[in-house]
């Protein structure tokens, strides 16, 4: 709280003096008090009026302490770190006066977008360019630094999205500067701008006023009109490489007064993912763990990072597929502390550094110092994958930790430990369970024919499904005299076609998955699948005709086709049918009574697992 020197409220006596030089004055412009030579008597100023004065140390006064990004934000192009390109070209466009009316800054988060923005609108107005470089010392200058310039409108479009803020910077725009000769509009997150206020800007932007510029910063530009995109000069802002932010986030430690150590702040920037912004906040935050010295173990505790050792074992456990080890392996992480998602990034880059050493020694920072980890042709590839594809699933996951086991257990099926064989995804899609038919209505069929089956319209019934559907009805029991399997020979082409079909299914639902998933839960639902003189047949059971009518849809068919070119490098075109629509009549009468008199509900089954097949009606000895 600020500290109050002294306090007089009675008439005719003048108030006591504060203990330093100068008087309060009244400034009757900005209707407040200001500190800068009063006149002589402060009794003759404000006579013999009843008065109360309060005397403030103002250096005495708490005030907020600037974050690390903010005190160290670039004034000069040649201060944006990483974006050397970028830099070179606006200031050569400064110097040489081929300036454009509009201008498109792209990139992910933290990069120098927005810095750059306010840099450009100091050169463009600077009255004493120096190579390019804004001086930093002229009146225009110091009012952009200090965001007192009228001339520098910085518009948020996240808030100011509509097409009447638009309307109004249409407006505004054709005034002249107030301050200066150029008027610059610095527009963030552009990409959040309505269609129709995107619509409403374009005349603007492609004519502005010859005293206007305009400046858009945007972190998803695909979202940006192409007529917006034509109209505006881009730069792409890359991602900071780590060696540069470490170099940057050394200096500042060191105008800071902090010891740091080289692999502590390599640490730092690659938390950072290539968002300057987002080092310096880890940094800043880093700084108050350090006390004085910031070094390896206070970044790894301050970040929840895994230790190396550990991250180690749990890789070689992984790699040779040993899951109770890998699983406390995990508890014990849990334990520690270590948080979920900077562990998954930490193994994908481990796994990166592996993939290098296996594919021939490529270089690679940190590769040649690997120990030797025995994996399974292509795990490595596999552990990137699944680390790329969880950080947004743990970011939605209710228990992250879980969702993070199942993902890194999952490997394990890949390795080349015992573990791998016994948690292999099915091959094949399973069959479902159909309904036992009725032991009274089966007796009436004696006797099945050999069937001349369609590969192409034949259900995939293969594994544990397969087991199940012979256990469940007794006509897929061999007849009395024949083999139980069929004798081995040479697999048809077709039947070998639709086998590969069933077997990589399983990669085309996850393709499908990534691309569209409710495509993919309808197809979750599929009976069976084949393939035939290049047709590819999805069979749905008749109780998910909803199911086989949106997959009938023309938009689904044609994604489904896309995604048996990307999995099977094959054009097939899609036929979706259910166990309804193709069911042959029996002899084209009516269907056959039962026993009782009622329609076999058994045979109805078999036919419909057996299509083409002849069935013949024998009479037994309790029939005349």
């Amino acid at each position: 709280m600020p500290q109050q020197r002294g306090v007089r409220d009675h008439p005719g006596t003048s108030p006591e003096a504060p203990p330093s030089p100068a008087r309060l004055a009244r400034d009757p412009r900005a209707g407040r008090w200001r500190a800068d030579g009063a006149p002589a008597s402060l009794k003759a100023w404000f006579g013999d009026r009843r008065c109360a004065i309060i005397y403030i140390n103002v250096s005495s006064a708490n005030s907020v302490r600037q974050t690390l990004y903010l005190k160290y934000r670039p004034q000069r192009f040649a201060d944006l770190v990483g974006q050397e390109v970028v830099a070179q070209t606006l200031g050569n466009s400064v110097r040489e006066g081929r300036l454009s009316h509009a201008y498109l800054f792209t990139g992910i988060r933290g990069t120098g977008k927005t810095s750059a923005a306010r840099i450009l609108a100091k050169a463009i107005n600077c009255e004493q360019v120096r190579d390019g470089e804004p001086c930093g010392e002229c009146q225009a200058c110091l009012s952009i630094a200090g965001h007192r310039c009228l001339d520098v409108i910085e518009i948020d479009a996240a808030t100011n999205r509509g097409i009447d803020e638009i309307r109004d910077l249409r407006e505004r725009a054709q005034f002249l500067p107030s301050q200066f000769k150029t008027k610059v509009y610095i527009i963030d997150e552009a990409h959040m701008l309505t269609a129709d206020a995107s619509n409403a800007f374009l005349k603007t932007l492609e004519e502005p006023p010859e005293h206007a510029c305009f400046i858009l910063a945007t972190t998803e530009p695909q979202r940006l009109t192409e007529t917006v995109l034509s109209r505006c000069q881009q730069f792409d802002f890359r991602r900071i490489p780590v060696d540069a932010m470490a170099a940057h986030l050394a200096w500042i430690c060191a105008q800071e007064g902090v010891q740091a150590t080289p692999d502590a702040l390599a640490l730092v920037a690659e938390g950072g993912a290539g968002s300057l912004r987002d080092a310096i906040s880890l940094l800043d935050r880093l700084l108050g763990l350090a006390q004085g010295e910031l070094d390896r173990d206070a970044v790894q505790a301050g970040l929840g990072m895994a230790d190396p050792r550990a991250l180690l074992r749990l890789a070689t456990e992984l790699a040779q597929g040993e899951m109770g080890p890998a699983w406390r392996e995990l508890h014990q992480l849990q334990a520690a502390g270590v948080e979920p998602r900077q562990l998954m990034r930490s193994l994908g880059a481990l796994a990166k550094l592996y993939l290098w050493k296996e594919l021939g020694g490529a270089a690679g920072p940190g590769a040649a110092e690997l120990e030797a980890v025995p994996a399974a042709p292509g795990f490595w590839l596999e552990m990137m994958a699944t680390a790329a594809a969880a950080g947004a699933e743990l970011r939605r996951a209710d228990d992250p930790w879980m969702a993070l086991e199942a993902n890194l257990l999952r490997l394990c099926g890949t390795g080349a430990g015992p573990a791998s064989k016994a948690i292999q995804p099915a091959a094949a899609v399973p069959a479902r369970p159909r309904p036992t038919p009725n032991p009274a209505a089966a007796r009436t069929v004696a006797e099945v024919p050999p069937l001349t089956t369609d590969p192409a319209r034949t259900p995939a019934l293969n594994g544990a499904g397969a087991e199940a559907a012979a256990a469940d009805s007794p006509l897929l029991d061999p007849a009395p005299g024949t083999a139980a399997d069929p004798l081995p020979g040479p697999v048809p082409a077709e039947e070998a076609s639709s086998q590969a079909v069933v077997t990589r299914w399983p990669e085309i639902l996850d393709w499908l998955g990534r691309e569209n998933l409710p495509v993919k839960a309808l197809l979750l639902e599929v009976r069976a699948v084949s393939r035939r003189d290049g047709v590819l047949t999805v069979e749905f059971d008749q109780k998910y005709e909803f199911h086989r009518a949106r997959i009938q849809s023309q938009a689904n068919r044609e994604l489904l086709q896309r995604a048996c070119l990307e999995v099977l490098g094959e054009e097939v075109v899609v036929v979706v049918t259910s166990t309804s629509t193709d069911l042959p009549p029996v002899d084209a009468g009516e269907p056959e009574p039962g026993p009782g008199g009622g329609t076999t509900s058994a045979l109805s089954q078999a036919m419909s697992v057996f299509p083409g097949s002849r069935v013949t009606r024998l009479g037994t000895g309790d029939q005349r």
